[in-house]
């Protein structure tokens, strides 16, 4: 069966996200969590030595736990906006989307249907403000 694997870059937008988690009937507690883990997060760099101590002002730290769960969200609403069924496997529709943290796998029937879905869900992902990354893909 064909299928198509794509990876997304880690900069989504911050205010698109708040949309897609209201969209998905998250609590806002968890808007206040994620706010409370990026609070004055100070990082320093091995290499060669120690690095000066370094406030991080934007972003997600690499390996920060909760990017997984804010991509998930994400791509819960990609799908979501997309308007991909997601009930039932490739057996009983054409296509099927699996997706964790910025990785997706979209399995198809044939060729057109994965380009259709993969293009929906591109303008979508898109306007949450995340780039198919060529070099993973």
């Amino acid at each position: 069966m064909p299928s198509i694997n794509f990876n997304f870059s880690s900069k989504f937008k911050s205010s698109e996200l708040i949309v897609a988690k209201h969209e998905l009937g998250l609590p806002s507690k968890l808007t206040r969590l994620v706010k409370c883990t990026r609070v004055s997060t100070i990082c320093q760099v091995k290499y060669c030595g120690i690095s000066e101590p370094f406030e991080v002002e934007c972003g997600l730290r690499q390996g920060d736990p909760i990017a997984t769960l804010l991509f998930n969200i994400a791509l819960q609403a990609i799908i979501n906006r997309a308007e991909i069924h997601q009930e039932g496997t490739v057996f009983t529709k054409m296509t099927q989307v699996l997706a964790y943290a910025d990785d997706f796998v979209i399995i198809g029937r044939s060729l057109q249907s994965i380009r259709t879905d993969f293009e929906v869900m591109d303008v979508e992902a898109k306007r949450m403000g995340l780039h198919n990354n060529g070099e993973k893909t």
